[in-house]
């Protein structure tokens, strides 16, 4: 009787694993964007942005500061501050930088709302169309040319100095 339990108990264990791997073997094939290839997909300097990826006119200011949130993000309130502190920096910059601020599958209202709490002033703000991109993360910060083109990516929570002197960099001399 003995040996029976453990031969069934045995058997249970086999068809179990088998159905877990046949499981995870059809999630990744019917969805090929998920795993660690995606990962490696965000954007980098040198792509271009489409109209269709970001409802953003990129051709109104010779570079665009795109600040891509979710007002349900605490990395994005947490990063408020240095928000804050980097437009001062690139105020100056003003006439040459739009900023622009993007709520993945966030409604303007929503983001204003959120961005009004924070005292945090930006020229627009879109809604971006998660499914259309590649953003992986947020918060998110690009620097985009006037015909679309990304001259800078920063991923995650930016905080320190050197992470500002780092964008404020790329605006200035294009170069990072």
């Amino acid at each position: 009787m003995r040996v029976k339990v453990e031969t069934i108990a045995n058997y249970l264990i086999v068809i179990t694993s088998v159905t877990c791997m046949l499981l995870l073997g059809f999630r990744f094939l019917a969805n090929p964007g998920t795993g660690i290839k995606s990962a490696a997909q965000g954007y980098r300097p040198g792509d271009k942005l489409t109209l269709n990826e970001v409802p953003v006119d990129f051709s109104k200011a010779p570079q665009t500061l795109l600040l891509v949130m979710s007002s349900q993000c605490r990395f994005c309130t947490a990063s408020m501050p240095f928000y804050h502190d980097l437009l001062k920096t690139t105020s100056t910059m003003s006439k040459q930088t739009r900023v622009v601020a993007g709520g993945l599958l966030e409604k303007p209202a929503s983001l204003q709302t959120y961005l009004n709490e924070y005292d945090l002033r930006v020229d627009e703000i879109v809604t971006i169309p998660a499914g259309k991109t590649k953003f992986q993360v947020t918060p998110t910060i690009l620097l985009i040319d006037a015909s679309g083109t990304i001259k800078g990516v920063w991923t995650g929570m930016l905080d320190t100095e050197q992470a500002q002197r780092d964008v404020v960099k790329v605006m200035t001399t294009g170069r990072t």
